[in-house]
């Protein structure tokens, strides 16, 4: 081993040992990084189906060494890839306007987050940082998302198996945990400084599936992802055990008892549905997405014929009157009396980034676009709406792509969500939402033919 590289290496343990002993879970971040650059500089692709496998499991990480920093590996990794992605060429971009306005967009509700940080109304620095980070920061995985999938023959397809296995890892422990609680799941629950009552189903004393993220919306928004992904694999090519992990992570999601990540499912596979619908073969797709919805159907009433699923299945009932249900109306009354007249006290630019951030800010929106008007006003709003609306042009029109397809799943379902409360804070669906839409929107498109004369 060279002398250089063997100096390297002492530094990198000295320092690592000095805040092991200082704080452990800082340690972990900081290894997480360097094995994330590490295998970046072996194969790029790699690290990134590693990130997205290891990310869900940074709340254990830090309920384990009784800390909040041990995710902060894939935050740096995400920092400094992007600002490297700034030093790449824009010939491509600049080709393809509407790919090109999505980022512009990007940007722009980038930097009105950095300014909400020091908005006069807000946070302090350190937390409106921490309201970036849950929001703000995870868009920049639209670019990166885009820039891998059109330098890496497939990616699209591997990140899709990575998300997978990841919800599919992820569902095991929350269907254990549903099924027989452990230590393990009360030190996550200690460890999201938050009391007991959001991971517990409504109205009752049994737990929700969360697993090791930091909180059951989080879990139910990675369900929701890893579902659409795998439905989008099972109704053109099924296969056994395709319908076998599709079972899985429905239990899981049913488990979870989360009513926004149920509806925002159902909008996401409807939307995938009419997206890959192709008129020459419409039999064959009704056909097997009939059967494909006999099967879950038949699977989801078996299981709420079981007597330890009774919470769940009063739980799933109140889905069919919302209004009728505490939640709801808790809902409703605080947009009416708290945060409908609050946007109007600061129209324009908000009280500043993560002061809707659920356990940070002294705001609850229960609604993504609320959350954006007490955040960052009409100007993030604007700007957030253009990001959506061009993205959703750009990959509707490339819509004969797979990855194009589930780029538009994700981005209607998750919004659909985002009606009952503000699901792109959840870390780390809300990254993989940003990577897969960026993935779809790689594929360039085709000149329009010339017409001569």
């Amino acid at each position: 081993m060279p002398w250089r590289s063997l100096l390297q290496l002492g530094i990198v343990v000295a320092v690592g040992t000095a805040t092991a002993a200082f704080n452990p879970s800082l340690a972990t971040g900081l290894a997480v990084f360097v094995l994330l650059v590490a295998v970046s500089e072996w194969d790029l692709q790699h690290a990134w189906l590693l990130i997205v496998v290891m990310a869900p499991w940074g709340t254990l990480m830090n309920a384990l060494t009784e800390g909040r920093l041990a995710p902060l590996g894939f935050d740096l990794l995400l920092i400094v890839f992007a600002i490297a992605l700034l030093a790449q060429p824009s010939h491509a971009l600049r080709a393809d306007k509407q790919v090109g306005l999505v980022m512009a967009a990007t940007l722009g509700v980038l930097l009105i987050g950095v300014g909400g940080i020091f908005n006069s109304k807000g946070l302090s620095t350190i937390d409106g940082m921490e309201g970036f980070r849950a929001f703000f920061l995870p868009l920049l995985a639209l670019p990166i998302g885009l820039f891998l999938a059109r330098r890496i023959n497939g990616f699209g397809g591997d990140l899709c198996a990575a998300v997978v296995v990841s919800a599919l890892m992820v569902a095991c422990m929350g269907i254990r945990q549903v099924a027989t609680p452990s230590g393990v799941d009360l030190a996550i629950i200690t460890n999201s400084q938050t009391n007991i009552e959001p991971f517990l189903v409504s109205g009752t004393n049994r737990l929700r599936a969360f697993s090791p993220l930091p909180g059951p919306f989080h879990f139910g928004l990675l369900m929701l992802i890893g579902i659409t992904v795998l439905a989008a694999e099972v109704i053109p090519r099924p296969g056994r055990w395709k319908f076998a992990a599709l079972l899985a992570l429905l239990v899981a999601l049913l488990l979870n008892a989360t009513r926004l990540n149920w509806l925002g499912t159902a909008v996401a596979l409807g939307s995938l549905f009419l997206s890959s619908l192709d008129l020459a073969s419409i039999r064959m797709w009704l056909l097997r997405t009939a059967a494909a919805i006999l099967l879950v159907a038949s699977s989801l009433w078996a299981s709420f014929r079981l007597d330890a699923l009774q919470p769940i299945r009063q739980f799933a009932i109140s889905v069919i009157d919302p209004a009728t249900t505490t939640s709801f109306i808790y809902r409703v009354l605080g947009w009416r009396h708290d945060i409908l007249p609050a946007i109007m006290n600061s129209l324009w630019i908000g009280y500043g980034t993560g002061m809707a951030k659920d356990g940070l800010g002294p705001f609850t929106s229960h609604n993504l676009f609320l959350k954006l008007l007490i955040e960052g006003g009409t100007a993030l709003l604007a700007v957030y709406l253009v990001l959506i609306a061009t993205a959703f042009v750009a990959l509707w029109r490339r819509r004969q792509d797979h990855h194009a397809q589930l780029g538009i799943a994700l981005l209607v379902g998750v919004h659909a969500a985002g009606m009952f409360g503000p699901i792109l804070d959840a870390y780390p669906g809300n990254l993989l939402v940003w990577l897969i839409v960026g993935a779809g929107l790689a594929r360039p498109l085709r000149a329009a033919p010339q017409v001569t004369s």
